[in-house]
């Protein structure tokens, strides 16, 4: 990844509370060593996690898969996203309001 033009890693290897997969993309790995939450969103705040924000839901095709519902929602593993990832800016404590009521595919 270091040689990809426009790379400038801000970390020399990931966090702990970020664990590279080979099932999730590379474009999430390089935004985690930017400094970037892997959905591309600043950071949030220091102690809070994805697992303990209003915009995590539960999705249900076989198995639970958690989603952000600030996000499209699709059966995908590419909008999956891990509960123990730190918060990303838009992270809240208090429930979505209507307008951030979960996208859905129609």
């Amino acid at each position: 990844m270091a040689d990809l033009p426009g790379f400038e890693p801000v970390l020399r290897k990931f966090p702990s509370w970020y664990t590279p997969s080979k099932n999730r993309s590379h474009l999430e790995g390089s935004r985690v060593l930017r400094g970037l939450h892997p959905t591309g969103d600043p950071l949030g705040p220091e102690g809070e996690t994805c697992g303990s924000c209003a915009h995590r839901v539960t999705r249900g095709y076989g198995s639970k898969y958690h989603k952000c519902s600030l996000r499209p929602i699709t059966g995908g593993p590419a909008t999956d996203i891990r509960i123990k990832w730190r918060a990303c800016a838009r992270w809240s404590a208090t429930a979505p309001t209507a307008a951030t009521e979960p996208h859905t595919r129609g």
